[in-house]
């Protein structure tokens, strides 16, 4: 049950701040949040800079599927390259 609201949480911020190209201050809260509590759990108060970076990385990973769907089949680079 938790998990299911968390997703929730998760996916609605994640719609919420798609394409403004900055991090909100409720998902930058959200984040922290999230953070804080994986660092009770975990122990290492690294996990909030560690959380961050994850996002940072799939949003650039979700920008570049993005950006490579937008070229048609035939002016795609290739993938030899």
């Amino acid at each position: 049950m938790a998990m299911k609201l968390l997703n929730r949480r998760i996916e609605h911020e994640y719609n919420n701040n798609n394409n403004k190209g900055t991090v909100e201050e409720a998902t930058s809260s959200f984040l922290a949040e999230l953070g804080h509590r994986i660092t009770a759990l975990s122990g290492d108060s690294r996990e909030i800079s560690f959380l961050f970076q994850r996002v940072s990385v799939l949003v650039q990973r979700f920008n570049s599927v993005l950006l490579r769907e937008s070229f048609t089949a035939d002016s795609r680079p290739d993938d030899d390259l």
